[in-house]
């Protein structure tokens, strides 16, 4: 049976306005470490009249709801065998007394929880956890770990599990930071995952979202624009100052400064988990004072749970579902996502001549490299040399 990812955001269970029953904020939560989900309820403050009661539950979800984004909960793991749990319903068995390689996994996985987010340490884990439970049928826990080994475990991933291209080559990576770590522990002479002849493996999914045309832009905002406002100054926001969609969704009105026309992306928030200032243009600036941003509260998310600006964000894939209403209504393909407006702007600003390296900072990529990869895979930069072909056949 598989773990169970279980968030349920904090709701206020007002027991249907009687003001005699104790009102409550119940919220639930899933850790690595333990297999059933853990539901929490807050009671204490929550009395007196129910406008008291309705601003005490307001203040407690949006607390609980910013504890579960930035994924604190994740400190009250406890134990540290990051591999105990059911068995993946994948492998068959499970786990027993650990072996000389899961305590070192297990020692690598203590060492990332300090290194990296939350999200990415739920990665880590997840995918050693496999690793380990597939060594363990195979009968290879107490074996050398060889390049054969790691082939196998790859062959497994594409042709038994079905997996991407792309989620093997991040597993690959995972593991191969793991006994990167068994090097420098001088355990290994070399890792067995360099030289593993695994790029045949995984079936090739092009998931990029792909730009908007002219023609998609204005019947996009055609649908989308007087139907739902807020909606639509979401997918300016991305268009414009491409901001992702994670960031949006935690955006609160105290980060924009429309005098200093800038957004403040705050670290806990920020993909890269470092606070950044993004230029907000003009044509901007001016549908945001169409909001009248300045009478809410500035501590309140732009995008609210119930559409317009409140102490609690929409949900994760609020925004998105909408848009993709939206879509259909238009007719457009499913290529065409709610993520598509980040990248048609800066596809926009190329072919409009800023510099590749202005775009570099525009997308906040800590590297051209980066920038040059996202490029290549979304726009043609420079000239079209078909038109070389001036004789024609």
């Amino acid at each position: 049976m598989r773990h169970r990812e279980a968030t349920i955001y904090p709701y206020l269970n007002n027991k249907g306005g009687d003001l005699a029953k104790q009102w409550y904020v119940e919220y639930q939560f899933s850790l690595p470490d333990r297999f059933e989900p853990i539901r929490e309820r807050v009671y204490k403050t929550i009395n007196g009249s129910a406008d008291e009661r309705y601003a005490a539950a307001q203040k407690i979800i949006a607390d609980k709801t910013r504890w579960l984004d930035n994924k604190e909960y994740i400190a009250l793991q406890s134990g540290h065998n990051y591999l105990k749990r059911y068995s993946d319903s994948r492998i068959s068995g499970r786990m027993s007394v650990l072996t000389e390689i899961e305590t070192d996994i297990n020692d690598f996985l203590e060492r990332k929880k300090q290194q990296v987010n939350a999200k990415s340490f739920i990665c880590y884990t997840s995918k050693m956890r496999v690793f380990v439970e597939w060594l363990k049928v195979n009968e290879y826990l107490k074996r050398e770990i060889t390049t054969r080994v790691i082939e196998d475990f790859a062959f497994w991933l594409s042709k038994t599990q079905g997996l991407s291209k792309v989620t093997i080559d991040k597993y690959m990576q995972i593991v191969g930071t793991f006994f990167d770590y068994e090097v420098l522990k001088n355990k290994l002479r070399v890792s067995p995952v360099i030289g593993a002849d695994i790029h045949s493996y995984g079936a090739v999914v092009d998931k990029a979202a792909v730009p908007y045309s002219d023609t998609e832009r204005a019947t996009m905002k055609d649908v989308i624009s007087r139907a739902n406002p807020y909606l639509w100054l979401a997918c300016q926001i991305q268009y414009y100052c491409a901001i992702r969609p994670g960031e949006l969704r935690t955006l609160k009105i105290g980060n924009i400064d429309l005098q200093r026309k800038t957004i403040r992306v705050s670290a806990p928030d920020a993909k890269n988990q470092t606070t950044e200032m993004v230029d907000i243009p003009d044509v901007l600036v001016t549908e945001f004072s169409r909001f009248g941003l300045e009478k809410y509260n500035q501590d309140f998310y732009l995008f609210g749970r119930y559409g317009v600006p409140s102490a609690t964000p929409t949900g994760k894939n609020t925004m998105r579902n909408r848009f993709n209403e939206f879509r259909k209504q238009a007719g457009l393909p499913e290529n065409k996502k709610f993520y598509s407006w980040k990248h048609t702007g800066a596809i926009i600003l190329i072919q409009n001549g800023a510099s590749p390296y202005n775009v570099m900072e525009h997308l906040r990529h800590k590297n051209f490299a980066t920038t040059e990869k996202y490029l290549r895979k979304r726009a043609v930069v420079g000239s079209r040399r078909v038109n070389e072909f001036v004789v024609p056949i």
